[in-house]
């Protein structure tokens, strides 16, 4: 089965000492082992970054622009891609 990953387990897996960190990748491993196929969009990538660079203060992580940009090569290479076409909306 195809899923589609919510920003939110993408940006837990991004956060080591978050307390939802492990249950996060927990989910991610489970799902990958039982043979399905996880996947990430362009606006995963959109969230992720303004959640990376927003202040912790205000439920954002505090990367810097420059560790927030460094991240999505590392979700690319974990998820499978897709992209925002027309195609995967079923028209």
């Amino acid at each position: 089965m195809n899923y589609l990953v919510d920003t939110n387990i993408l940006t837990r897996l991004a956060e080591p000492g978050h307390p939802l960190h492990q249950p996060a990748l927990d989910a991610v491993k489970r799902l990958v082992s039982g043979g399905h196929d996880l996947h990430i969009v362009p606006q995963n990538l959109y969230e992720f970054w303004v959640v990376c660079t927003r202040p912790t203060a205000v439920n954002g992580v505090s990367k810097t622009a420059a560790e927030a940009a460094a991240e999505p090569a590392s979700l690319e290479s974990l998820f499978l891609w897709l992209d925002e076409t027309p195609a995967i909306y079923g028209v």
